[in-house]
């Protein structure tokens, strides 16, 4: 009792001096930027405008800045926050001044045990974006995910034609077998083992093999399928490495031409009478501001972002505009198609508490000077465990899977119930019902099913005209029966593990059953699942599909496979929002990946003819 309480004290003080240091430093970043830092001229010209710093924008500008052309690249956060380097505090950051702090609209399939039947939908807002508040897993799906967007229609976007695009921004730092051939190597990106592990991966392996899964390097031979014994993460030398400091910084001392201006919330993209997209405005404190483009405007705002600007603009589904008084530009079924990962919290139990995390790791002295001199302990962790992907009975496609498991060597209650609970939005109940027992992670692993291939389709709306109103996020969660299915053999599945050699020697046991929602139900049973699933179920945080590329017959395609903006001039979208399916796998080395095609296919539209074939050359000869 007396540790606990001592624990609970430990944990409570640590996290107020990291919550108060975060609000502090975003105050003072924001006050000095307001004083100190002047945006660029009002009215400046530039060759492109880049809307969004995050995992596409920064590298779409970047190597368009490479090229010889000028930019913009427009942040409607400020600079990232130190602390953000630490990779074992991602979930500081979510609901902080460095989230856009989004919630998807209540009510639905999901989420029944979360307050309000809701949850925080958080996104990157601040140089980086949402790569300085994702969990660093650098996943790239299965090479059939890119095969189906060139069959949808899609030229140049197969399998063949992204491998190469994903090696050039790749430094891979480590060993694994045929690197050359999956791997780049001297890329801007750093990716590598994560530096630090916890027993528990080593226990869920061991029951992978047991099972027959393949173990190794799924970026590579495995192609999205079986396990991998240690992560592949985008950090270096233990610290976070988002697109804006791997891709950008670097040009911001060189002869580049690339401007950057921060907490600039992008409001309306100007156009003209003929459809052509000439520029921006933005506000920044309290002012009004327009630059101007010679030659395109790239928005990568996301999959949340960019439809908003679009729709802001008056580009997208014409009732839903004339609605909100917005003059309708271009009918496009922007917003529409949006498409995530859900996950599933379930959780294990054991004795044997040292394969386990616990809430010391993050606050002994001695972690963080091991932290700073060799980059690698606990605080250099993601703290998530093992990843890996399997066929479950419910896969109606057997060439490649339906279902990716996400692990935590630790509880929801690891704090105490201090913070986490609330990144979450447990309803009070609920997480008293689960993690009382587990108060400081005594014992308790998470395991985490994830839906890859989801036929559910929600939507992205405007809540009125004003850009500084957050948008109607609706994700429409398990509408369809086959993401149920799927999701229920999941839950079977980390059942299973249970009565694997692995988990019984370390006494690893399925926590008691759900009786405070689901006790109608034969414990176990198909419709007990379901109900769990609905209950229990919550975001991966990978919207994508807001922005449909496809081809000239797809009535819900919003940009072709140029990432051009259908019947708009000067404008295309390039992030996740323009994913016609969502891949099987964590969604930021993807997007990653659509800055690099982005950047490519603008830099063989606008150089000059004579040069076309040289430049086109020598990007060749680089992938």
């Amino acid at each position: 009792m007396a540790f606990s309480i001592v624990g609970y004290i430990m944990v409570l003080c640590s996290g107020i001096i990291i919550v108060t240091n975060i609000n502090i430093t975003f105050k003072g970043q924001r006050l000095y930027h307001s004083l100190f830092v002047s945006p660029p001229t009002n009215g400046s010209h530039y060759d492109f405008i880049v809307v969004g710093s995050g995992s596409a924008g920064s590298v779409v500008a970047a190597r368009l800045a490479e090229a010889g052309h000028s930019i913009l690249l427009v942040e409607a956060g400020g600079p990232s926050h130190w602390l953000q380097g630490i990779p074992a505090y991602v979930l500081y950051f979510f609901m902080s001044p460095y989230d856009w702090c989004y919630q998807i609209l209540p009510g639905g399939n999901a989420c029944k045990a979360f307050k309000d039947g809701t949850m925080h939908y958080p996104r990157g807002k601040t140089l980086g974006g949402s790569s300085m508040l994702n969990g660093m897993l650098y996943v790239r799906g299965h090479s059939k995910d890119y095969d189906e967007w060139e069959a949808l229609g899609n030229s140049g976007w197969g399998y063949k034609d992204v491998l190469p695009l994903f090696k050039r921004s790749e430094d891979f730092i480590g060993s694994v077998e045929n690197k050359k051939q999956f791997h780049g190597i001297g890329g801007r990106l750093k990716v590598q083992p994560t530096p630090h592990h916890y027993p528990m991966n080593d226990v869920l392996v061991d029951a992978m093999k047991e099972l027959n899964y393949a173990v190794g390097d799924i970026n590579g031979l495995l192609d999205g399928e079986g396990f991998m014994d240690t992560n592949q993460v985008s950090v270096d030398a233990g610290q976070r490495m988002g697109t804006y400091r791997s891709f950008v910084e670097p040009l911001l001392n060189t002869k580049a031409n690339i401007d950057v201006i921060t907490f600039a919330l992008a409001s309306k993209l100007m156009i003209t009478k003929e459809k052509h997209v000439f520029g921006i405005e933005v506000e920044r404190f309290g002012q009004t501001l327009k630059y101007y483009s010679n030659k395109e405007v790239i928005v990568s705002g996301g999959a949340v972002g960019s439809p908003q600007l679009l729709m802001l603009s008056g580009i997208g589904p014409k009732e839903h505009l004339e609605d909100l008084n917005i003059n309708v530009v271009q009918d496009l079924p922007v917003g529409k198609n949006l498409q995530d990962h859900t996950i599933l919290q379930m959780f294990y139990v054991t004795n044997e508490t040292g394969i386990l995390s616990t809430p010391f790791g993050f606050i002994n002295p001695i972690n963080y000077i091991q932290f700073l001199l060799n980059g690698d302990g606990p605080l250099a962790d993601n703290g998530l465990g093992s990843v890996g992907f399997i066929h479950t009975p419910a896969n109606h496609d057997p060439s490649r899977p339906d279902l990716q498991l996400h692990s935590y060597p630790y509880g929801i209650g690891l704090d105490y119930g201090i913070g986490i609970k609330h990144v979450f939005n447990y309803e009070e109940n609920a997480f008293k019902y689960l993690f009382d027992r587990y108060i400081g992670s005594k014992g308790q692993a998470t395991f985490l099913p994830t839906l890859l291939h989801p036929k559910s389709r929600g939507t992205i709306r405007l809540k009125s005209s004003d850009p500084k109103d957050d948008p109607i996020i609706d994700p429409n969660y398990y509408t369809h029966q086959a993401d149920l299915n799927t999701m229920i053999e999941g839950a079977k599945f980390v059942y299973s593990l249970s009565y694997t050699k692995s988990f019984k020697n370390h006494a690893l046991e399925m926590q008691h059953i759900d009786t405070m929602f689901c006790g109608d139900y034969q414990p176990y049973s198909d419709k007990y699942w379901e109900c769990f699933v609905k209950h229990w179920s919550l975001t991966c945080y990978h919207p994508v599909g807001t922005c449909k590329m496809g081809p000239d017959t797809d009535k819900e395609a919003v940009v072709d496979h140029r990432l051009k903006v259908r019947g708009v001039s000067g404008l295309r979208v390039a992030d996740a929002s323009i994913m016609p399916t969502i891949v099987g796998g964590n969604t930021n080395a993807p997007s990653i990946m659509i800055g690099e095609k982005a950047a490519i296919v603008i830099i063989e539209e606008w150089n000059l003819e004579n040069k076309k074939e040289e430049v086109s050359s020598k990007i060749k000869e680089e992938l």
